[in-house]
C-alpha cells in the first residue's frame, strides 16, 4: 500500500511520518524497494516533487540516509541534474 501511494503519503504531514518508519525500521528488501520506487518511478517529476515539497523531502532525506551507496548516488546525481529547478521558489 505504502509503494502504491508513495507520492501521496510522502507529500502529507502524518502519512509522510509513515513512509520514514517505513525506511527506518523496514526489512533491508522493502527499504530498497521503496527507494527503488522513488528513484525508478513512473512519474518522472516524484522524486523532484519529493524534494521540493515541505514534507516531501524529509522522506528524500530519509531515503539518503537507508540507501545503498548506488541508491543514494543516483538521489545525489538526480539532484544535481536538476539543481536550478529545485532552487526556484515555488
Amino acid at each position: 500500500m505504502v509503494k502504491k501511494n508513495l507520492l501521496t503519503l510522502s507529500n502529507q504531514k502524518f502519512s509522510s511520518n509513515v513512509v520514514q518508519t517505513c525506511l527506518k525500521k523496514g526489512a533491508p528488501v522493502h527499504k530498497s524497494t521503496l527507494i527503488d520506487s522513488i528513484i525508478y518511478s513512473e512519474n518522472d517529476c516524484m522524486i523532484i516533487d519529493l524534494m521540493k515539497n515541505m514534507f516531501g523531502n524529509y522522506v528524500i532525506q530519509t531515503a539518503l540516509d537507508e540507501a545503498t551507496e548506488e541508491q543514494r548516488a543516483k538521489i545525489i546525481k538526480y539532484a544535481r541534474q536538476n539543481k536550478n529547478y529545485l532552487m526556484r521558489v515555488r
